[in-house]
């Protein structure tokens, strides 16, 4: 992954680092490797930034909210919470349905349950 992660940043092939950055987060998530997780993710996020695309926005921020709940860091997702500017009940389409997924995950460890439960049954119907 860093292999393509490299090749990637020589051609700008955004798709490749999206999918490089978000496969090794994972697995450095996985290894619980925090420190190198959160690296990947804010080199992911500044293709984001760069790019200025809500899609690959859309596919790496669930990275760092991954590592906050892995890390038990619920601070830092219940400040996503308040922040990311998403509501259980937003109309949601397309790529868009991952984010929302990963806020059903943040409401639920931020014990939000009947609000995360009425946006996973709507997820469903997607």
């Amino acid at each position: 992954m860093r292999q393509g992660i490299e090749l990637g940043n020589q051609g700008m092939a955004w798709r490749v680092l999206v999918i490089g950055y978000t496969g090794l987060g994972r697995v450095l998530l996985a290894q619980k490797k925090w420190g190198e997780a959160a690296e990947i993710y804010q080199q992911a996020d500044q293709l984001a930034q760069d790019l200025g695309s809500d899609l690959v926005l859309a596919l790496v921020t669930p990275l760092q909210v991954d590592l906050w709940l892995a890390q038990g860091d619920l601070a830092a997702v219940n400040r996503w919470l308040l922040t990311n500017g998403l509501k259980p009940d937003d109309e949601f389409e397309g790529y868009k349905v991952i984010i929302y997924i990963f806020l059903a995950r943040a409401l639920l460890a931020c014990g939000q349950r009947e609000a995360a439960d009425a946006l996973l049954l709507r997820l469903l119907r997607v």
